[in-house]
């Protein structure tokens, strides 16, 4: 199942998937509201971490304009074969 960056709760384990490779992801910081004070960007945000080595850092945005584009994140693979 496809999730939006507005759903993603701490702890929670997801996969970003493109181009035939799923990479496990756990969530640090839940999705939250980010906005600036230009009030030129206002959307959500989401920080996770790599699950097999704990050392790469992503972060998730997505404004309102730019919904429906962004990470491809599922709440399994969506790719046969390695997950990294």
């Amino acid at each position: 199942m496809h999730l939006k960056i507005s759903e993603l709760k701490r702890g929670q384990i997801v996969y970003e998937c493109e181009r035939g490779v799923n990479i496990q992801l756990r969530i640090t910081r839940g999705s939250h509201r980010a906005e600036n004070k230009e009030g030129w960007y206002d959307g959500w945000r989401a920080c996770a971490r790599t699950t097999h080595d704990n050392s790469k850092v992503v972060l998730f945005c997505a404004d309102k304009i730019g919904l429906a584009y962004g990470p491809r994140l599922y709440n399994e693979p969506a790719y046969l074969g390695k997950t990294r």
